[in-house]
């Protein structure tokens, strides 16, 4: 057990967080961190493998309440929000200052931290969706996808409804 029940409820309760700690999505982030999705604040945290029991927020406005903001991950300022109402997954890319891909559940989103040179921190951003639940019914098909075309077939009567992409000037 690297951090105790005991030291990330203690984490959540300084943020002003109740209840108690639900983790999921764990992850090596580093040679000496994990990080993990934890549930009860809507946060990803990190982990310290090489001092037992030491773990501080890595990403998100730690709150109770799900929240969906692209913004810095921590610190002062405009900090971002997740929603993680279920388990869900997280993956870390390889490289000095690794980045890390979340599933972010309760937004229907999936979402980016990552080093911003410039900023001189994390920041977090979104990949695909935005906030909203995408609805397809069993009815409704993509029938074809060519270059910059693409057709979908929307119920039984065959309806067809094409988009085309203009083409991107080199």
């Amino acid at each position: 057990e690297l951090v105790g029940v005991g030291t990330l409820a203690a984490l959540l309760a300084a943020a002003g967080v109740a209840g108690t700690p639900e983790l999921s999505g764990i992850a090596v982030f580093d040679a000496t961190h994990l990080v993990a999705v934890e549930h009860t604040s809507n946060t990803l945290v990190l982990c310290d493998r090489v001092t037992p029991d030491s773990v501080e927020f890595f990403a998100g406005l730690p709150s109770a309440v799900p929240g969906f903001a692209d913004g810095l991950a921590t610190g002062p300022g405009s900090l971002a929000r997740f929603s993680f109402s279920a388990p869900t997954q997280i993956a870390v890319t390889a490289g000095s200052l690794p980045s890390v891909v979340v599933a972010d559940v309760g937004n229907h989103a999936v979402r980016l931290v990552s080093y911003s040179s410039s900023a001189g921190t994390y920041l977090v951003s979104t990949l695909a969706g935005g906030g909203t639940r995408w609805c397809f019914t069993r009815r409704t098909r993509l029938v074809r996808r060519r270059g910059t075309e693409s057709s979908v077939c929307n119920g039984d009567r065959a309806n067809i409804s094409q988009s085309t992409k203009p083409a991107s000037s080199a």
